[in-house]
Parts: C-alpha cells; structure tokens; sequence
C-alpha cells in the first residue's frame, strides 16, 4: 500500500520562526548524536537569530509607529473620542478660529481663504471645509499660525492663546515626523527580515544560503533518515499530514496588504477583506497589525476586484491586476463612514 504524507512548510512568518526554533533545540538537545550533524547548524541558528531579531524589531516598529500617530491624532484632536469641541487640540483651535474670522468677515467671508481655509460658495450658502485627513488638517494649522506669527501685532488672533497652538501643532509635526520615519524603518526592517528567511522581494528562495534553504535541507535529511516513518519528523516541529490526497498546485499568485485608516493612518483589524476572481470569491479578514494576504492558483493572468469593510467605515472597492508569479502588496486607505 502506498505511504501517503506531506511535510507542510509554513508559510506564516511566526510558525516558520518556531519551526527553525523547534529544530535547533532538537538539534542541541541530541548533541553529537544528532541527525543533523552534517549540516552547517552554527550557521542555520546565526540566520534564525538574525531572522527572528528582525522580525521582532519590525513588530516593534510597527507598535512604535502606531503609537506615534496615534499621539500625533490626540494632539490633532481626531483620535477616538475626539471632537472638534475637545479643548487643548488643533482642531479645536482651527474651528474656533474659522468661527471668530466668519464673525469678523460676515459677507466677505472668501477672506477666510487668506489664512488656508477652503471656502466654498453656492447660491448665497457658504461653507468653510475643515479637512479630515491629518496630514491635511496639520497642514491647515502650520498655514494658519505661520500668517498669525507674520502679522505680529495686526493680527486678529492675538485674543487667542496661541502659543498655546503652537505648541500643539509642533508636538503633532513631531509625532508626524517620528511615525513617517518609522514607516520607513519597519519597511527597511521588513526587506532584511525576509531576505534572511529567504523571502525576499515576496518570492520563497531555497537555494541560497537563508534559514528557508537549511530548513529545506532539514526537512529532506529527516526524510532520508525516516523512511516509512515520516511521522517522526513531529519530533522536529514539522506537521505531517499522511491523509490520501492528489498533489496540490503551488499557488502562482500572492496578494497581500494591510489596512488602515485614511486620516489616522492606524492600522484597522477585523476588516473583512474579498477578492473576487473569475474562480470566484475569497475572503479572509485583518490580523491585530491590519494585514491580510491570499494566495490563489489561476491559469492566466486577470483584474480581480478588492472590496474591503469595516465597521464605521465606508466601502473599499479597487479592481488590481493579477500577474502569475508576481506579488501584489497593497495599501488600503478606510474613509470613516
């Protein structure tokens, strides 16, 4: 009778993490009598602490800069709970400001425009739009309190506490400079970590000299070893799956993304994520960091349609084109509902 068994790799990063850590300690645990004395294990346990340093690393950048914009967002005055009522923030400041100048400005309220304000007029109706982005509403800020510092004493916001205002808008540039550079460091962190897996650019490489190719060559020497015995491999942290089962196509397509929200850039977890192909529908929802990913096997390349949901916010729908062999990586921006 046929032996039937499939050693699963893991594709997640944090069960791949194990697995090499599994391996390693089982390794050491044998001492001389390992089966694995063949292999360059010191050089295998190097890459797995630099691997598994970088991936924590980049976990911690990522809470880093989710902190930040979220310190950046209670200094704006748009974090939840916030109001354009909530004291002590820059929204606060740049809504009673607008109301003060349409006071002073009645039927000439265009002038509004002179310090940033977006006016609109329309059948005798005016209004004055406050942006919702933060990277907008920041924007507007800087540009009111530079006008108000270059009118010195003429200016007719000197009733205001605006040093205070400064101060807010100086505290939210700076928590606005930490998280962008923060972004850029998880980036950076993010490629170094999976070059050292052996993931780099999206793409698994078992052929060079990364933790993916010693895991790989692991698996296969325990497999010499273990003949009709597949299920020992356990021992090493390897799942084996002996069910009967036809040989599964590698997936040709991988799509993945993280999800958060356009003004706050904070990532959103249990988005529930669609892509819709001409197979059909797959669905999934976010992690706690906002990522999702698919893999699916086509037969030719195609535009699937991205819909993404999540409560208080208002419908994502994006149509992406599908390349065999290649790796999609998205960005998804909620607007608030």
């Amino acid at each position: 009778m046929r032996n039937y068994f499939r050693v699963q790799m893991p594709r997640k990063i944090d069960v791949f993490l194990l697995l090499t850590k599994n391996i390693i300690e089982q390794h050491e645990s044998d001492g001389a009598a390992s089966a694995l004395s063949g292999l360059d294990m010191a050089e295998m346990k190097a890459l797995y602490i630099k691997a598994n340093d970088y991936h924590e690393l980049f976990e911690k950048l990522n809470r880093d800069k989710e902190a930040a914009f979220q310190d950046r967002n209670q200094a704006l005055g748009i974090d939840s709970n916030q109001y354009s009522y909530t004291e002590n923030t820059v929204l606060f400041f740049i809504c009673s400001i607008r109301d003060y100048l349409l006071g002073i400005h009645k039927s000439s309220e265009q002038l509004l425009g002179n310090w940033s304000y977006d006016v609109s007029m329309s059948n005798g109706f005016v209004s004055v739009n406050i942006p919702r982005r933060a990277v907008d509403l920041l924007t507007l800020g800087n540009q009111i309190y530079s006008k108000h510092q270059a009118d010195g004493a003429a200016s007719p916001l000197n009733g205001f506490d605006m040093a205070q205002f400064g101060v807010l808008l100086s505290n939210a540039n700076a928590f606005e400079l930490e998280a962008k550079q923060l972004m850029r460091n998880k980036e950076t962190n993010f490629q170094l970590r999976n070059n050292a897996l052996g993931f780099g650019n999206g793409k698994r490489d078992s052929r060079s000299k990364t933790l993916l190719y010693y895991v790989t060559a692991v698996r296969n020497v325990l497999l010499g070893i273990n003949k009709s015995r597949e299920k020992h491999l356990g021992q090493w942290g390897f799942e084996v799956d002996d069910s009967p089962r036809k040989k599964k196509a590698e997936p040709n397509v991988n799509v993945r993304g993280t999800v958060q929200d356009a003004n706050t850039q904070l990532s959103i977890k249990n988005a529930k994520v669609v892509l819709k192909t001409s197979l059909g529908e797959l669905e999934t929802t976010t992690d706690d960091l906002g990522n999702f990913e698919f893999e699916l096997i086509l037969p030719q390349a195609e535009t699937a349609l991205l819909t993404v949901d999540a409560a208080n916010y208002s419908r994502y729908t994006k149509p992406i084109a599908l390349m065999l062999g290649e790796n999609e990586r998205l960005v998804v921006e909620m607007e608030g509902g």
